[in-house]
């Protein structure tokens, strides 16, 4: 895997799954860019921030109000961070120019007064579903994604109404456990002990021991359900609520 890039910074605030809907605002988001704007922190969204499975030249036109709220942010010196999740991780140029966040890759650092965390959205870890992993192999191959380039927006939308299904999560009151394999293999570093992500629709902490340390993995509960989101500053690292 190739060395994740890092953001230093001395605070920051992370959001997953926020699932927004076409045509409608939030005003929860405008909370959350207003605190970010006032920590002067970064902000990041750890992916399914819409339910975009193409990118179409079309985008903005179906999201105004969420991505007017994020254009504004930016254009106030606010710096959104975006990690895609399962849901858009075809986000491209149209999804940067329509939102003004920053795309980075699916596994990203972030250093807070020299603490290190690894950022990924989840869906690599947990709940991992081989016939969902061959479509996210196929759709990035060059030939693919050049005859997506060019499908109008009706096809690409009849097609993403096909993928909608939601993932088989299980009820909250049954575990979910962590794919250990696959977290060694594809998201482990020996110098970070402390991941975060989402994917999973519930907030969870997950210990494992692994090269005789202890590694701890959290998630973020899905905006559908709880508008949770995390602070990472000099109080340290605590899971908030706009609903409180």
């Amino acid at each position: 895997m190739t060395e994740p890039q890092t953001v230093e910074s001395d605070a920051c605030i992370i959001v997953s799954d926020t699932h927004f809907e076409e045509g409608k605002d939030d005003p929860r988001l405008s909370v959350l860019t207003e605190t970010a704007l006032e920590k002067g922190c970064p902000l990041f969204f750890l992916g399914d921030l819409v339910n975009l499975w193409f990118e179409s030249r079309k985008l903005a036109e179906h999201y105004t109000g969420i991505f007017t709220i994020l254009r504004e942010f930016s254009s106030r010196g606010g710096r959104g961070i975006f990690i895609p999740g399962n849901r858009d991780f075809l986000a491209g140029p149209v999804f940067h120019r329509s939102t003004g966040l920053t795309i980075l890759p699916e596994f990203t650092n972030i250093r807070v007064r020299g603490n290190l965390y690894r950022l990924l959205h989840g869906d690599q870890i947990f709940l991992g579903d081989r016939n969902y992993r061959t479509y996210r192999t196929l759709v990035r191959t060059r030939a693919v994604r050049g005859i997506l380039a060019v499908s109008p927006d009706f096809l690409l939308r009849a097609v993403a109404g096909i993928l909608k299904r939601d993932p088989s999560i299980p009820p909250e009151d049954k575990e979910i456990p962590l794919d250990r394999k696959r977290f060694i293999k594809r998201v482990y570093s020996q110098d970070i002990s402390t991941y975060i992500c989402g994917h999973i629709h519930r907030n969870m902490k997950v210990t494992e021991e692994i090269d005789s340390r202890t590694v701890t993995v959290y998630t973020l509960n899905s905006w559908i359900y709880t508008p949770e989101y995390c602070v990472i500053d000099k109080n340290g690292m605590r899971f908030l609520s706009l609903d409180t």
